[in-house]
């Protein structure tokens, strides 16, 4: 997810972003634990650096009104 996308987004719509992410990394995090082999690695490290992208953005709206 592109940082611009994010800033363009409403609070709601970030706060929902978030939730669907966290989920998604529920269910990474079960597969890994679980010794199931995950189809591409490379999606929980996006997965985790999308939901500190939404994190940042949502600090940067709460601050700036």
């Amino acid at each position: 997810m592109k940082a611009k996308l994010i800033r363009e987004m409403s609070k709601e719509d970030i706060l929902k972003k978030l939730d669907d992410l966290k989920m998604e990394m529920v269910k990474h995090n079960t597969q890994i634990s679980s010794g199931a082999t995950i189809k591409s690695p490379s999606l929980v490290r996006n997965t985790k650096k999308d939901i500190a992208r939404l994190k940042q953005e949502l600090k940067n709206k709460e601050n700036n009104g």
